[in-house]
C-alpha cells in the first residue's frame, strides 16, 4: 500500500504542476530557494527542514480522509512521506556544511503525523480583534486559520536575502486573490460601505499586510541591514498589490454572481506584471477605482 499510495502522489505532483501555474511555480520557487540559501550556522537548515515539512502537513485537507481510509496505518504512511520530503530538503544542504548536526530534524518526520495542531494550538480570539473593515479577511482567517498562520510564518523565512523577500510579494499576491474572491451579497455591500469608502478600505488592507509582515521586516533587518531600501519597495508593492485587487474585485462586482470570483493562471500573471510594472498600475488604480466607485455608489 505505501509503494502505491507514494507513486499516487508523485503522479498527482507532477499533474498538479502540468495544469496548474501556481503549483509549478511555487515548486520552482521552492528548488531555486533550496539551491541558493546559505547559512554561516547550519542550524537554519534544521529551521528550514522543519518549516517545510510543517508547511505541508498544517495546509493539507485530506488527513482526515486518509485517517478514514488508512486506519492505523496512516501514521506509517505519513512518515515514510514526510522522509522523502525531509531527504529531498537536505540534499540541497548536506553539501554546504561539514557541521551535521541539523541532520536532528529528522525526527520531525515522526512526531508532526501525530499533531493534533488545529486542538491544542490554535485559538481564534484574536481574529475578533481585526477591524471590520476587513470583513474578507476575517471570514478567511476563520474558514484557513491554519494555512493563513503558516504563510505567515513561512514569509518570516523569506526575509533571508532580497530576492526571497520579492519572492514573498508573489505569494502575497495569491494570497490577497484568495482572501478578495468571494462575492458579498448586495446587503452587505451596502452595509459595508455606509460606514466607510474603497480607498480607506484598500488603505487598511495594505496596513494589515504590513502589519502582518513585521517577522519578515526583522528577519531582513537582521540579515540584510545594508539593503534596509529593499523594504521600502516591498512596502510600495504590498500597497500597489492591495488596490489593484480590491479595485478589481469592486470594479467587475455583480450582485447576479454568487460565484467566488475566478482568477486563472493567466489572469494571476497578467495582475503581477501590472503591479511589477508600477506606472501601469497606478493608471490601473485611477481609472479602474473611478469604475468601482460609481458601481459601489449604485448600492450606498
Amino acid at each position: 500500500m505505501l509503494k502505491n499510495y507514494l507513486k499516487l502522489k508523485i503522479t498527482l505532483l507532477i499533474r498538479s504542476g502540468n495544469s496548474s501555474l501556481d503549483v509549478a511555480f511555487l515548486f520552482l520557487a521552492l528548488l531555486g530557494f533550496l539551491f541558493f540559501f546559505n547559512a554561516e550556522n547550519a542550524d537554519w537548515y534544521a529551521v528550514v527542514s522543519i518549516g517545510i515539512i510543517f508547511l505541508y502537513h498544517f495546509t493539507r485537507k485530506d488527513i482526515g480522509f486518509l485517517k478514514n481510509v488508512l486506519g492505523k496505518e496512516y501514521y506509517f504512511i505519513c512518515v515514510a512521506e514526510y522522509l522523502l520530503i525531509w531527504l529531498f530538503v537536505n540534499v540541497f544542504f548536506i553539501f554546504k556544511t561539514d557541521n551535521y548536526l541539523f541532520l536532528w530534524s529528522i525526527t520531525v518526520c515522526f512526531i508532526v503525523p501525530a499533531i493534533s495542531f488545529k486542538k491544542y494550538f490554535f485559538n481564534p480570539f484574536f481574529i475578533d480583534y481585526v477591524p471590520a473593515i476587513l470583513i474578507e479577511w476575517k471570514s478567511y482567517f476563520r474558514k484557513n486559520l491554519t494555512k493563513s498562520l503558516l504563510f505567515i510564518v513561512f514569509s518570516v523565512f523569506c526575509g533571508y536575502h532580497s530576492a526571497t523577500l520579492f519572492l514573498c510579494l508573489f505569494f502575497w499576491i495569491d494570497f490577497l486573490f484568495r482572501i478578495y474572491s468571494p462575492i458579498e451579497s448586495k446587503e452587505l455591500l451596502t452595509a459595508q460601505f455606509s460606514m466607510t469608502d474603497l480607498r480607506k478600505k484598500s488603505f487598511y488592507s495594505s496596513v494589515f499586510c504590513i502589519f502582518l509582515s513585521i517577522p519578515m521586516f526583522v528577519t531582513f533587518c537582521v540579515l540584510n541591514f545594508s539593503q534596509l531600501e529593499y523594504l521600502f519597495y516591498y512596502v510600495l508593492y504590498i500597497f500597489i498589490s492591495n488596490y489593484i485587487i480590491i479595485i478589481n474585485k469592486y470594479a467587475n462586482f455583480n450582485e447576479k454572481t454568487k460565484n467566488n470570483i475566478a482568477v486563472n493562471d493567466a489572469d494571476s500573471l497578467k495582475f503581477m506584471l501590472l503591479i511589477i510594472t508600477i506606472i501601469p498600475a497606478l493608471f490601473y488604480i485611477y481609472n479602474e477605482g473611478k469604475k468601482a466607485e460609481k458601481k459601489i455608489k449604485n448600492y450606498v
